[in-house]
């Protein structure tokens, strides 16, 4: 009995770390994601202080 208890313990902290690994990665994408498009708006920002102003 006590040996299927632990094995049960076992798989909810497997389960847990699962889900904080998942979380980690898609945390990880978006701060990926955001660093692109703030490249992308940095780049097109500089391009548009290029222009003289008239």
């Amino acid at each position: 009995m006590l040996n299927i208890i632990r094995k049960i313990e076992n798989l909810r902290k497997r389960n847990k770390t699962k889900l904080i690994d998942k979380l980690i990665m898609k945390l990880n994408n978006y701060l990926k994601l955001l660093i692109k498009y703030l490249l992308i708006f940095k780049s097109i920002w500089d391009k548009i202080k290029e222009y003289p102003k008239i």
